[in-house]
């Protein structure tokens, strides 16, 4: 469930009837004007995993900046639903687009660091 009981009060009109905060293909914020949002509590139509936040986030950051510049971007690539799970030291399930699988090397992908590492990278950290 999306938290977003504090927009009830003052914003009840921009929330779905699940909580999720209505965008357009921009991740504008539907009926209000520069607000944006991304992530778990937006209704983009998207898996709520880490790596599409941050995938949006990157989306919309380049969206504000050429919007200072007064040209316009590009609507949002949704991406289709995939997951890497791993389980225990030597297992996992990857649910792909197309079907899901018990594939090693898929599941030795994520297993290794759990992605932590490129997290790091991805803030500069590592």
């Amino acid at each position: 469930m999306p938290n977003s009981e504090f927009l009830q009060e003052h914003l009840s009109h921009v929330l779905t009837k699940d909580g999720y905060i209505k965008v357009n293909s921009k991740l504008e914020v539907r009926g209000q004007e520069n607000h944006y949002a991304l992530g778990d509590v937006a209704d983009v139509g998207e898996g709520k995993l880490g790596y599409l936040a941050q995938q949006q986030g990157v989306y919309l950051a380049k969206t504000i900046i050429k919007s200072f510049a007064g040209r316009s971007n590009k609507a949002y690539k949704r991406n289709p639903f995939m997951a890497l799970i791993p389980i225990g030291q030597d297992r996992g399930v990857v649910q792909l687009p197309f079907a899901v699988t018990t594939m090693k090397l898929l599941v030795n992908l994520k297993q290794k660091d759990l992605f932590i590492n490129k997290i790091y990278k991805s803030f500069g950290v590592r």
